[in-house]
């Protein structure tokens, strides 16, 4: 150690001669080695100087913001847009709504308009009872048809029940008991107009027997003595309600309360009333049967008071006639 700590001496001239001197030795405090204990030991690591840091704030995504800000006015651009647009009168201008005319074109429009409406009502004729009597032989054979039925149009009807239209009234069982076929046919046509059907025999809607036979080579029809008797007889005691003619449409509508009477009515000595044809047919459900000694007036003063006390229990039937191409009213429904 001493040889370690000897200083070198400088041999200078002028500089006085300097004895070394011995380096003190300071000895370290011996360290006693700590107790081992099963208990881990925690070493507390050495406290660093604190270093304030700067605080620096970040930098604010501008970009980003001002982009969002884009898209939302984007959005509510494309949303408002439709609304703009057909406020504008975009719709008028791609035909999804007619262009509104101008206050002074509206005035005129609607002065048109009651112009035509007038001449419309101008064109509806109310019809009187002898106005419509023409037409209720038609009726009267349209309601035998409808006995079973609740409905009937022209179209509906069977080729048996075209014949009847044709046949009905045109033969007797005296001195007229051979019909044309034309005289039919001309019949169907004034009654229906030009619809089709064939010619065949007629047959008798209450025993299925023929009536008419129809024979090919002379065009005619014939009635078949053997049978006996002629096609069942409905009276009926109508109660006009409304006849009115469309003449713009071409149009006749009739509508009737009506009262039905049996067959045995139109032999038999007393009166029978029922409210449709239905009851009538099977007898049933009469609103009047009396005697004609009882009733004490005629079956149509009668008939009248009993539909005065019912009319309220009474349908109203509806029948339409439709101009055709001749310029002739033919039955279309009746309801």
């Amino acid at each position: 150690m001493e040889e370690e700590n000897k200083v070198e001496e400088i041999k200078t001239e002028d500089a006085p001669v300097v004895e070394p001197q011995p380096v003190p030795v300071v000895e370290e405090p011996a360290v006693e080695p700590a107790p081992v204990t099963s208990e881990p030991v925690t070493v507390a690591p050495p406290e660093l100087p604190k270093i304030e840091e700067e605080h620096v704030e970040p930098e604010k995504p501008k970009k980003k913001k001002s982009n969002e800000f884009i898209i939302v006015l984007l959005i509510l651009a494309i949303g408002f847009f439709p609304a703009w647009f057909f406020w504008m009168g975009g719709d008028v201008l791609l035909g999804f709504k007619k262009e509104e005319p101008k206050q002074e074109e509206k005035k005129e429009e609607k002065k048109e308009e009651k112009k035509e409406e007038k001449k419309e009502e101008s064109k509806i004729v109310t019809l009187k009872e002898e106005d419509i009597k023409d037409y209720e032989p038609i009726i009267n054979n349209v309601l035998y048809i409808r006995l079973d039925k609740d409905a009937v149009t022209a179209n509906s009807l069977t080729n048996q029940e075209i014949l009847f239209f044709g046949i009905i009234g045109t033969y007797n069982w005296t001195d007229k008991k051979t019909v044309s076929r034309t005289e039919i046919e001309n019949n169907i046509v004034k009654k229906l107009g030009n619809i089709e059907y064939k010619d065949e025999d007629y047959i008798c809607d209450m025993d299925k027997r023929v009536l008419l036979h129809y024979n090919v080579d002379k065009g005619e029809y014939t009635v078949d003595e053997t049978h006996g008797h002629g096609s069942r007889v409905l009276r009926t005691y109508k109660y006009l309600q409304s006849a009115e003619k469309d003449e713009t449409k071409g149009i006749i509508t009739i509508k009737y309360k009506i009262l039905f009477g049996s067959f045995d009515d139109m032999i038999g000595p007393g009166l029978l009333l029922y409210a449709n044809e239905k009851d009538a047919l099977n007898e049933e459900n009469k609103i009047f049967s009396d005697t004609l000694e009882n009733i004490g007036v005629t079956k149509e003063e009668k008939a009248k008071e009993v539909y005065e006390e019912h009319k309220d229990e009474i349908p109203t039937l509806t029948i339409i006639f439709e101009k055709d191409a001749s310029g002739n009213f033919v039955f279309k429904s009746l309801a």
